[in-house]
């Protein structure tokens, strides 16, 4: 069983790092990577952090809409999680939908509100090809579970 402290879910640093507290205890509790959603430039690449953790063995919990949904429905990936994938292909992708999510922690709140909430986990697949057929594959296996999902849509 792996060590919990390798798995890393990256989190927008904005967010999770807006104030000490917040960010004492993301980090404390979830031990979140976090990522700047601003200011991005070669310099400043916040892809250059998950690589280091990959690297190390870390596991990443990586949401690829970058935001979570009201509604359940699966939104347009960014291209970061295509450029991992490309970079570390023996390194598996295990797609995750999670339903119900967006009433138990709604955008901008921090305390988890009593909903049931399912994950539902798919296998662990290795896709190829450009940063968009990469994109497509990771969306129609997440889409596959969303079908699967029994509670929230």
């Amino acid at each position: 069983m792996q060590d919990l402290k390798r798995i890393r879910p990256v989190a927008a640093a904005d967010y999770f790092n807006r104030n000490a507290v917040i960010a004492f205890v993301s980090g404390l509790l979830f031990n979140i990577l976090p990522i700047e959603r601003k200011h991005i430039c070669r310099e400043q690449n916040p892809l250059d952090d998950l690589r280091e953790s990959l690297k190390k063995g870390e596991s990443l919990i990586v949401f690829p809409e970058g935001t979570r949904s009201l509604t359940g429905d699966v939104g347009s990936f960014h291209t970061g999680i295509a450029h991992l994938v490309k970079e570390f292909p023996r390194v598996p992708v295990v797609p995750v939908y999670l339903s119900n999510m967006g009433r138990a922690l709604p955008k901008g709140e921090f305390i988890l509100l009593p909903f049931i909430c399912e994950v539902n986990v798919g296998e662990p697949v290795f896709p190829q090809g450009s940063k968009e057929e990469i994109m497509s594959i990771l969306r129609q296996e997440i889409l596959k579970l969303r079908k699967e999902a029994s509670w929230g849509n």
